[in-house]
């Protein structure tokens, strides 16, 4: 492929326009090394014709959602496509999307680290819906457990709202789930409804049912009437993966791998904000070590904050959360600091001093001994892979 002359490249939006900032966050950064590339957006009701295409010449295609109206005519006019983050995936094009078992997986290790018993999922019945509740469901059965699951069909990719009948079902089941459930809901879009709706039927978030989401487009999120914990999919690294492929493809190549991206971390906000253990003891010491564990706390602090013996303290974290509290106190440490090296600029040393250490060769100790790896590779996993 040249390069001394401008790539011209169309982003197909067919659907979902909240995707595009951080759709084009990817594609700058990838712009950024390929200063040639020019990117125009097309939204869902543009139509690519044979004459169009033979007057506006273009040398790649990023389809998003739905590639199905563009890909044969593309085809036809010899344009290389890509999908990226598809509704339903279209046969001979690569794609490039999120690993949604593994998104129902961190949802339901989230949710089981709160000490949650009782689980429930939400989606739309859609294929890549379907996917977050089996990975969901399967991390769940891994430890014995079992959730409530209900599906919302919707008739367009842009309306997220109830039709009267699907909401009167809707909030009957919702109105049978126990107290304490924990609600993972397959999109933003749909928990900000199921938000709206649990309020005005007098069901408590937090308190009464802890929902998260996934995505984490934060405006969805935080205009929410309680702010909604989501889980951050990492788009903008999905796109640059999709313009890497597609560059491949402009190339000559021919067989381009399908990738899945895997979910990021969980965004907390108020919708998640509570311990669910049935032990108030349990509950409020965990509730402390995650609010100190970097303040250099050690147990003699919780032996100080909570009138209980060590023996006993011990014997009741084990029952609950299978490790003592110095363990509890570390593995909230290297949670912190993951999260640090991931989601921040900070040195490593600054790094280290935040999240409790008493310097970086103590934080280096820690990484190696209980995730086998340092901060500096973590850091750099994240450089590479977005």
């Amino acid at each position: 492929m040249q390069t001394s002359r401008t790539v011209r490249i169309e982003i197909y939006v067919g659907g979902q326009p909240m995707l595009e900032p951080r759709i084009m966050e990817g594609l700058l950064s990838f712009g950024r090394k390929h200063p040639d590339w020019r990117f125009s957006l097309r939204s869902a009701n543009f139509h690519y014709t044979k004459k169009w295409l033979s007057s506006h010449p273009i040398d790649g295609v990023i389809a998003v959602i739905d590639a199905n109206k563009i890909a044969g005519v593309l085809r036809r006019s010899g344009i290389p496509c890509v999908q990226l983050l598809p509704g339903r995936i279209t046969d001979r094009l690569p794609v490039i999307t999120a690993d949604n078992d593994a998104i129902g997986r961190m949802g339901a290790e989230y949710f089981l680290e709160k000490g949650f018993h009782k689980f429930a999922f939400c989606g739309i019945g859609m294929p890549w819906s379907t996917e977050r509740q089996e990975g969901y469901l399967a991390h769940l059965s891994d430890s014995g457990l079992s959730a409530c699951c209900f599906d919302i069909p919707f008739n367009s990719p842009n309306e997220w709202g109830f039709p009267p009948e699907q909401e009167r079902a809707f909030l009957t089941w919702l109105k049978k789930l126990p107290i304490h459930t924990a609600l993972l809901v397959a999109h933003d879009s749909l928990a900000n409804v199921v938000v709206d709706l649990c309020l005005q039927n007098q069901i408590r978030i937090p308190y009464d049912l802890a929902v998260l989401s996934v995505g984490d487009h934060d405006i969805l999120c935080k205009v929410s009437p309680v702010e909604i914990s989501s889980i951050y999919c990492n788009i903008p690294l999905m796109a640059y993966k999709a313009a890497e492929s597609l560059e491949r493809m402009m190339c000559g190549e021919i067989d381009i791998p399908s990738q899945w991206v895997k979910p990021l971390t969980v965004r907390e906000r108020r919708s998640t904000e509570t311990i669910a253990y049935d032990d108030k003891l349990v509950a409020d010491v965990i509730t402390y070590i995650r609010g100190h564990a970097c303040e250099k706390i050690t147990v003699d602090d919780l032996l100080r904050e909570f009138p209980v013996s060590r023996r006993t303290l011990y014997r009741k974290l084990m029952q609950y959360i299978g490790c003592g509290p110095a363990e509890e106190i570390a593995r909230t440490r290297l949670n912190k600091a993951c999260e640090l090296l991931k989601e921040s600029a900070l040195a490593l040393t600054q790094v280290a001093l935040c999240c409790g250490y008493s310097d970086l060769a103590h934080m280096c100790h820690c990484f190696r001994t209980h995730l086998n790896t340092t901060p500096a590779q973590v850091r750099r996993s994240v450089a590479e892979h977005g």
